[in-house]
């Protein structure tokens, strides 16, 4: 029997890590070998910790595998070697079940949707002049334009489109009041003249 949180029962980071501030990263990290050449499941320890890992179906090849991280956090986050990133449970039985139903791609769409047809996308691309590659196919080019249709309030025809932002301020959280000085480095010939 194993406890849950011990070396036998999860993966650790293999090397010390920093995952940036608001990042999903994928660290492969060394797990038990009871479980070498297997197919686990990974899991959050119940601990609190400074990052959420994705639960997932994975492989393990030489004692490595690889977890799906995300850094939530305004602040970088050091993983120390030997951090537990995940707890690890074997596949003995059916964990659990759910619904997957496929996603239409874009091609077999009609570009009615949201009432807008070719000659509406030919029209809303010459009114804007985007430059699309030509090398893309007929399809291909309706398929681009249709994406940037969807998201047309995003673009302007000038600079008098262009309107206030709506939302809140920014604010900057800083670690420490304390001012910061650095010495101005030389910078390349080219950009200097």
């Amino acid at each position: 029997m194993y406890s849950l949180m011990d070396d036998t029962n999860c993966v650790v980071a293999p090397r010390t890590t920093s995952i940036p501030a608001y990042t999903e990263a994928y660290i492969t990290v060394n797990t038990p070998k009871r479980v070498n050449n297997t197919t686990i499941l990974l899991e959050n320890v119940q601990r609190p910790t400074p990052i959420v890992l994705a639960k997932a179906l994975t492989a393990c090849k030489n004692n490595k595998t690889v977890c799906r991280v995300l850094n939530a956090n305004s602040y970088v986050v050091t993983l120390k070697k030997g951090f537990k990133l995940a707890k690890v449970a074997t596949l003995d039985s059916v964990a659990s079940i759910s619904e997957c139903k496929p996603i239409e791609n874009i091609k077999n769409q009609d570009y009615t949707v949201m009432n807008v047809t070719k000659t509406d996308l030919d029209q809303f691309h010459k009114s804007y002049g985007f430059h699309i590659n030509p090398a893309l196919s007929g399809d291909q080019k309706y398929e681009v334009l249709h994406l940037l249709y969807r998201y047309k309030s995003v673009f302007a025809h000038d600079i008098t489109d262009i309107k206030e932002c709506k939302g809140p301020p920014l604010s900057l959280e800083l670690h420490s009041d304390r001012k910061m000085f650095k010495r101005q480095y030389r910078l390349n010939a080219i950009l200097d003249s």
